[in-house]
This record gives C-alpha cells, sequence and structure tokens, in this order.
C-alpha cells in the first residue's frame, strides 16, 4: 500500500510541476520564445542532424505527418506559394520572361539560348525589325524572325525588335526584315 501511495505522490508532484512550468511558460512567454531562439541558434547544426536522423529512423511517422500537415494547411499553403510567385514575378519581370521563353522553346523542341530582352532593344537600337520605325518602350515585343512553331530557334541570332502591331500583324510567318533578306540571298 506504501508502494502505490510512494507513485501516486510521484506522479502528483510530476503533474504540479508541469502545471507549474505550464503557467510560468505562459506568464514568460516572450522571454521563453526569446531563449528558445537564441538556443536554437547556437545549436542549429546539432537540432537539424537530430531531426534528419529521426526522419530517417522513422520514414512513415514522418511521411504521415508531413501528410497531415499539408492535409490541414493545403489551401493556406497554395495561396501563400501563389502570392509568393507573384510577387516574385512582379518583382523579376526579365526572369519570368527568360522563363516562359524557355519553356515555349522547350515545348516546341526547338533550341534554347538565353538572352536578355534589354541587349535586343540595345542590339536593334529601338527601331522595329518589320516597320523600320522607333518602337516607344509601352510597344516593345521581342519577335522570333522565323517563329518557334517553325522550327526557328529561340536565341539571339533568330529574335527582333518588333512594335506590338507589327508582330501581332505578322502572325506565323517567316517574314524577314529587308536587311536580313540581303544577308540570306
Amino acid at each position: 500500500m506504501t508502494r502505490q501511495t510512494e507513485e501516486e505522490k510521484k506522479a502528483r508532484q510530476q503533474s504540479e510541476r508541469m502545471a507549474y512550468a505550464h503557467v510560468y511558460r505562459q506568464a514568460h512567454r516572450e522571454e521563453a520564445k526569446a531563449y528558445s531562439r537564441i538556443y536554437y541558434l547556437a545549436h542549429q547544426e546539432e537540432a537539424k542532424a537530430s531531426s534528419r536522423a529521426n526522419r530517417q529512423a522513422h520514414p512513415n511517422e514522418a511521411k504521415a505527418q508531413h501528410q497531415a500537415y499539408y492535409l490541414a494547411h493545403r489551401q493556406d499553403e497554395a495561396a501563400r506559394t501563389r502570392v509568393g510567385q507573384r510577387k516574385y514575378r512582379q518583382a523579376h519581370p526579365e526572369k519570368n520572361a527568360a522563363q516562359l521563353r524557355k519553356r515555349r522553346a522547350l515545348k516546341r523542341g526547338v533550341p534554347h539560348q538565353p538572352y536578355k530582352t534589354a541587349d535586343i532593344i540595345e542590339r536593334d537600337r529601338s527601331i522595329c525589325g518589320l516597320c523600320g520605325k522607333k518602337v516607344d518602350k509601352a510597344e516593345q515585343t521581342i519577335d522570333h524572325i522565323l517563329p518557334l512553331s517553325l522550327g526557328g530557334a529561340d536565341a539571339p541570332h533568330n529574335v527582333q525588335l518588333a512594335h506590338r502591331r507589327c508582330n501581332s500583324g505578322k502572325k506565323n510567318s517567316a517574314r524577314y526584315p529587308a536587311n536580313l533578306r540581303l544577308a540570306l540571298d
């Protein structure tokens, strides 16, 4: 009977200590967060190694935990990802355009060589390759001389600056500028 009483006493003491610790943490939440952050930064590699080892030792539990989190937060994650991607595209329009060009070229199965729109504009001296007139910044587009759909490469040697209306009017044809026609003859 005394053994059972001692175990009950220990369990009660443990419960009281846990309750006290919980109340203390609630009262000193900011201090505890700061301490935890400092400790984590000081022992970051150990924490990562421990977490990695735990995931490797218990892959099924880790996968289940990840899946449960994903299912519980999938709408938040999707929204955060979309917002982050949109912000990145707006902050880096040149990189976004380059990625889209590369994707189109790969999808068509034609060669792709990276280039910057600003380099093409500078090379063509802001002159439309189709009509020969100056192109305002708002009207600037990159035209593929030999369209991707007809097997043309997405590379600096196959692109030219064009007005939006000239490029749209050209559509899918291989209309060459006058100076290029001479080089091809």
